[in-house]
């Protein structure tokens, strides 16, 4: 089964598969694995974006992203999780997009799987870089109560950098070996290329 036959169907079947990845992803929110500290958990929803992006397009992956976060914010997210939820959107939506425009790149350049895995080793770096810098001045802050004035201590930069750039790469190349075997499952035909 070659699921890149759907980059050629009309938008309705394109918008079915949409729905239906956004779905998993949302249930997806739900299965995590702690890392170091009990709040940073990996969860795979994002693994659904990077594939509906390759199958449908960037389109279809940030809506995905954002169906993904209105309904995790409905029915998963307790009321005070609105940062949560919002770093869930834009985390998404960033992967998305930095993933969607150095594929389509290095796709041109190599072979599909090449492709995938260069692209998820500079999409791991620019992710981490970003979710690291977007931690370190909103979430953290915002989370723990902790004042703005202390963000300007060497040992919190630290502290931040320290667990939440690893956190993001190791994310991130997880969900590269996931997509990778699922590109070589599904996408037999266009590697021949």
């Amino acid at each position: 089964m070659n699921l890149l036959t759907l980059k050629d169907k009309g938008p309705t079947q394109k918008l079915v598969f949409a729905a239906i990845m956004a779905c998993i992803a949302f249930l997806l929110n739900f299965i995590e694995i702690p890392f170091i500290v009990p709040y940073l958990r990996f969860d795979f929803s994002e693994t659904i974006v990077i594939i509906t992006v390759m199958i449908c397009g960037l389109r279809f992956g940030l809506m995905v992203s954002i169906i993904k976060a209105l309904l995790f914010y409905l029915f998963g997210a307790n009321g005070s999780e609105i940062v949560g939820v919002s770093i869930l959107l834009f985390s998404s939506c960033f992967l998305a997009i930095i993933y969607y425009l150095f594929y389509n790149l290095l796709s041109k350049l190599m072979k599909m799987n090449t492709a995938i895995v260069l692209t998820f080793i500079i999409c791991a770096f620019i992710y981490a870089i970003a979710l690291t810098l977007l931690n370190y001045r909103i979430t953290v802050p915002l989370y723990s109560g902790v004042s703005f004035d202390v963000i300007n201590q060497p040992g919190y930069l630290w502290s931040i950098v320290s667990l939440y750039f690893p956190f993001n790469i190791i994310k991130i190349a997880i969900i590269g070996v996931i997509v990778s075997i699922f590109s070589r499952i599904f996408f037999k035909d266009s590697q021949k290329q």
